[in-house]
Formats: structure tokens, sequence, C-alpha cells
């Protein structure tokens, strides 16, 4: 049987295995992260919105707010009426 070749590392030179990004590297990469999480919230946050917004419409059945939500839609009516004229 063959003797088990011992291998050693030498982390003196720690620039062979270490790879720093320059400021130019890190100020793109964490302005890109940023637009996409800002993008991502906006997107999140319309769903959302639009979801809820579907909800209170969909709920005229319910006594308080769904006379809220025609009051609201008759003005809306109303204004779009009378900005078409």
């Amino acid at each position: 049987m063959k003797e088990e070749e011992k291998v050693t590392v030498d982390f003196r030179n720690k620039s062979d295995h270490v790879h720093f990004k320059s400021r130019k590297r890190i100020l793109t990469d964490n302005f890109l992260g940023g637009m996409a999480w800002g993008l991502g919230s906006v997107i999140g946050a319309t769903i959302i919105v639009g979801v809820l917004g579907l909800a209170i419409v969909r709920s005229k059945t319910i006594p308080l707010v769904g006379d809220v939500v025609k009051v609201i839609i008759s003005e809306i009516q109303v204004g779009v009426q009378e900005f078409t004229k």
C-alpha cells in the first residue's frame, strides 16, 4: 500500500485564494440590489392593494362597508361624468 500524501496549504499569501471586490463593483452590486428590492416592493404592494381593493368592491353586501363603498363609487361616477362633459 502507498503511503498517504500529506497536503499542506500555505495561508501566508492570502491573495492567492481570496478575491476582493473593487469599490466600483461593490457600489454597482449594492445599487442593483437596491433597485431590485425597490421594484419588488412596489410590485408586491401593488398586488396587495389591488387584492384588498377588489375585496372591498366585492363587499357591497356587508352592511357598514357596503354603504361606504356605494358612496365612494357614486362619487367617482359623478366625477367621471363631469370630467367627460
